[in-house]
């Protein structure tokens, strides 16, 4: 029998029946997939780059908030600089998204085996803890990946998501991500869910990058801009004193297989003062996750309005 996180992940995903434009989304995603799957590795790259052009030009609203999430995060580039990290960015988004659909049949230890993992000491002090374990990260690299390399340590793991809008496609992407035993968790509903992966001492995984309504979170720095951020993690880690670890992914690149980084543990009562509460707690992961946007800016989901509700957003 299914537990409460994993039916109210199904009854988001079933909450509409399809409407005909998903049947045709859905029968794209397929053919794409077949493709991803057939396709060597020198032509998907090539695809990934056509498929960046193609959405680039198509979906011209989105190029254009990446180009002002830019602006104002990273005022000092040049017009052309940013023009060539959101270039960078749509086919490094696109290459990720043929690889996920690649791989959807595959189980995830066997992706997760494809993964050079630093840091894997921060990991294993962070369980032997001997309590639920939080780890954040960002939609930043190849970040699907983070759930294979965390079913490594011998505890359930529970992801928080957003249910997709074509129901097809949500119920075929929550097939693969909650294989291996990976527990699926709508984040409308996630809170009951969330207290008893903790009670079970699982492996959280959170993303915890982009803005939330004014009523869900706390108005602090992201990219050196004040933007809404998410403070309900925060608020179960310092309740129950969980250890949370920042982890970030990486692609392949000429050289070097994909890689994944675990940064050391962060537990809220042996923190500093200010960083104690949730607010300070979340200010520190956005310094972190910022840190590693700013050193490789191709590598974040720069589409999303970052900074809406604060003036600075999209009008």
């Amino acid at each position: 029998m299914a537990n409460d996180g994993e039916q109210s992940a199904e009854r988001a995903g079933a909450a509409r029946a399809p409407k005909p434009r998903h049947y045709a989304e859905y029968a794209l995603y397929l053919v794409v997939a077949w493709l991803a799957r057939v396709l060597g590795e020198r032509n998907l790259g090539r695809l990934a780059r056509l498929l960046a052009v193609v959405s680039g030009s198509v979906i011209e609203r989105r190029t254009r908030l990446a180009l002002r999430n830019l602006e104002l995060a990273m005022p000092e580039l040049l017009p052309a600089e940013r023009k060539k990290i959101v270039a960078g960015c749509w086919t490094h988004f696109m290459r990720m998204s043929l690889d996920y659909v690649r791989t959807s049949s595959i189980p995830l230890e066997e992706i997760a085996k494809e993964f050079e993992v630093l840091g894997r000491e921060h990991m294993e002090r962070a369980v032997a803890l001997d309590r639920a374990v939080m780890i954040v990260t960002a939609h930043f690299g190849s970040w699907e990946s983070a759930l294979g390399v965390a079913c490594q340590f011998g505890r359930k793991v529970t992801v928080v998501g957003r249910r997709l809008d074509n129901p097809l496609l949500h119920r075929r992407i929550y097939e693969g991500r909650t294989r291996g035993g990976v527990r699926l968790l709508d984040r409308r509903v996630a809170t009951r869910g969330l207290v008893q992966a903790i009670a079970e001492k699982e492996i959280l995984v959170l993303l915890v990058d982009q803005a939330v309504q004014p009523a869900q979170g706390e108005l602090l720095p992201f990219l050196g801009r004040p933007g809404w951020t998410t403070v309900g993690p925060a608020r179960l880690a310092v309740k129950y004193d969980l250890p949370i670890i920042p982890v970030f992914t990486y692609p392949s690149t000429a050289g070097r297989g994909p890689w994944l980084e675990f940064e050391p543990m962060i537990v809220p009562s042996e923190a500093p003062e200010a960083s104690r509460t949730p607010a300070g707690l979340m200010t520190v992961i956005n310094e972190k996750i910022s840190a590693r946007i700013r050193r490789d800016p191709e590598l974040w989901l720069w589409f999303h309005d970052r900074w809406k509700g604060t003036g600075d957003g999209e009008n």
